[in-house]
Order: C-alpha cells, then structure tokens, then sequence
C-alpha cells in the first residue's frame, strides 16, 4: 500500500487503528526499546495478576463442582437454592445453571488476556521470573499449569452441560 493509501480512513481497517494507537502494542522490552529491569517489572505484573485470576478461577471451579454435586431428587423439587459465598444470598438451582458458566466463562477469558500478555513477554536471557507454577520450566508444572490454563474451564462447562442435560 501507499502512504495515501494508509492515510486513507476508508482504507484502513479498525484493527489497523487500534495497533496505531497503542492498544494491542507490543510490550517494550520485544520492540527492542526496554532493559531487563522493564522486562522484569512487566513479567512481575502480569504474573501476579495470573495467580489472582487462577486462584480465582480455582475456588470458582471448586463451588460449581460441590454445588453440581447436589443429588437429583433434590434439585427436582423445584426448591432448591444455592448459597453463594461471598455476596452471601441464595440462588435458584435453575438460575445457577444458567449464570455459572456465565461467569466461569467471563473468568476464563480474563484469565487468557493475561497469558497471552505473559506469552509475549516471553523469557529473555538474565531474567529471573517469580516462581509461580506456570512460571517454572519443569515439565510437571508445566503441565499442571496447561491443565489449569487450557482444560479446567471446558472441563466445569461440560459438567454444567451432563447437569443441565441429564
């Protein structure tokens, strides 16, 4: 394309926009115009932000699989409520049914910003990232860290799919 042709607002496309602006930028330290110490302070960041969101994401899978546990006699009788932890309310077995994956799934794609940011980030020679699960190179840990990644979230939607269906 040409200069005009890149200038031109009904050429370019949005995405071509938001990449202009900043918005899906790459991190410094891969542009070439950041140290070690920039790296490590990005990497830091976005690490402890994946430990909150898959703690997160743990106690969550952790209440639908006990609450999905309830025997079917139970949820039948149309009474069945569920208490909800930290807000501390009731909820209607049906209306768990229909918001958990809701927000199982809005966990899940919060959780993939950042390990997509942290994939960018890579590791560069000298960096000393914080030894997280998914931060260790181990092959244990690294699988741990896939099956927590990539697998929980589908594994708890297709428990609330068996639960809903059957």
């Amino acid at each position: 394309m040409s200069q005009a042709e890149l200038n031109n607002p009904l050429i370019r496309s949005e995405t071509d926009k938001l990449v202009d602006s900043g918005m899906f930028s790459q991190p410094s330290h891969a542009r070439g115009q950041g140290s070690l110490e920039s790296w490590q302070r990005e990497h830091d960041d976005v690490s402890n932000t994946i430990r909150r969101v898959l703690f997160t994401l743990l106690a969550y899978s952790v209440f639908c699989i006990i609450s999905l546990g309830t025997d079917d006699a139970t949820v039948l009788s149309n009474r069945t409520s569920i208490n909800l932890p930290v807000v501390s309310t009731t909820v209607n077995y049906g209306t768990f049914l229909t918001l958990g994956p809701v927000g199982l799934i809005g966990i899940f794609i919060y959780l993939h910003i950042f390990v997509d940011q942290w994939l960018k980030l890579g590791r560069p020679k000298g960096g000393c990232p914080l030894p997280y699960l998914f931060n260790i190179s181990n092959t244990l840990a690294r699988f741990i860290s896939a099956f927590l990644f990539y697998w929980l979230g589908p594994l708890i939607l297709f428990m609330f799919a068996w639960k809903a269906a059957f």
